[in-house]
């Protein structure tokens, strides 16, 4: 299969995923499906696909109210798709609003007080996002929206839900809670990719690429070792949701993602002609993927090309000296024991 034709089946299968949303939206009636309660617990998992669904449309429509309602009640009830979807819903809103500068000025109430961490639970939780929820239209409804998009991320991050830590991360680095913040940036991306969240995992690289010792991204590196990311972050819907760069997942990326996966959950001997002809087809694809993209704002920009300067500038200087080759020595030797766990998990799958 080749790169065109990878991208055209995600691109279906995503259309097909989403395709009831936009049936419900035309078809008559679907705002009377929108505003009735869907009569199931939302303890089952087919009730959670449910009310996730009735979100969706909600949503799709404009009828925020009404897909906070049905989401929230999924959430609650543990699952962690719908708070991560709430999370998008009202990031997005924010992003709307406020253009460009994404900037806020002023970190969430939540965010000191009590923090992620000391957020309540159940009916308390509920209490707190329905505070926002009811923010009328005007210049505080950006912020509210802010706020929701950090409780329910937070929700799904302190529960163990990879795309919803990374995302935090992104608010973090791009300034939505109220200024940039690199460091809890990479906290969030480094708890993310340590439950093997792939997005994570290039975010985490390349931040601490871009302000640290070395000058170029090399996102191959990022995969040494091997990846079994959870199935659920690799799901389109989640997927094409978590931030990268503070964007999109770019589709070669994510076809990437599926095909490392396989080749560490299959051995050598398991696998078919397709499966390597498709990996090798995500590889060349990824080549061609121009991943030093500008970022969202001119002072990320002028940050980046900052940075790349002065690093070239100090390596061009530097000597190595008997430390520096110590040092090598010992990334090197880290490196092939990640290599060798990486075959281990391999052989055992």
């Amino acid at each position: 299969m080749n790169t065109f034709g990878f991208a055209f089946l995600s691109a279906a299968l995503f259309a097909v995923g989403f395709g009831g949303t936009v049936y419900a939206v035309r078809t008559p009636g679907s705002l009377d499906f929108i505003g009735t309660p869907i009569n199931c617990d939302p303890n089952a998992a087919d009730c959670q696909t449910r009310l996730r669904a009735q979100g969706e449309v909600a949503f799709a429509v404009g009828k925020s109210a009404a897909g906070d309602a049905a989401m929230a009640r999924a959430a609650i009830a543990g699952d962690l798709r719908a708070a991560f979807h709430l999370g998008w819903h009202h990031e997005e809103a924010y992003r709307r609003a406020v253009g460009k500068k994404l900037e806020a000025g002023t970190a969430p109430q939540e965010e000191s007080t009590p923090g992620l961490a000391g957020l309540p639970r159940g009916t308390e939780f509920l209490a707190l996002t329905k505070r926002y929820e009811e923010v009328p239209a005007g210049p505080a409804r950006p912020l509210a929206d802010r706020s929701l998009a950090f409780l329910w991320y937070g929700y799904a991050a302190n529960r163990g839900f990879g795309p919803a830590m990374n995302n935090l991360g992104a608010m973090y680095q791009f300034g939505l809670m109220g200024a940039r913040d690199r460091g809890q940036a990479q906290i969030w991306y480094q708890r993310a990719a340590a439950r093997q969240n792939p997005v994570a995992r290039l975010n985490d690289r390349e931040l601490a690429l871009r302000y640290g010792s070395e000058c170029e991204f090399d996102p191959l590196q990022v995969f040494a070792g091997g990846l079994m990311a959870p199935p659920v972050d690799l799901e389109e819907e989640i997927i094409v949701r978590t931030r990268y760069r503070g964007r999109v997942v770019p589709g070669p990326v994510r076809g990437l993602f599926r095909m490392q996966s396989l080749s560490v959950a299959k051995s050598p001997e398991e696998m078919g002609v397709l499966d390597v002809v498709q990996i090798a087809a995500a590889g060349r694809s990824l080549d061609s993927t121009d991943l030093n993209q500008e970022w969202d704002d001119a002072e990320e920009v002028a940050a980046m090309r900052n940075q790349r300067r002065d690093c070239k500038d100090a390596l061009g200087k530097r000597t190595a000296s008997a430390d520096d080759r110590a040092k090598l020595e010992r990334l090197r030797a880290l490196q092939d024991s990640v290599d060798a766990q990486g075959a281990r998990v391999r052989r055992r799958h």
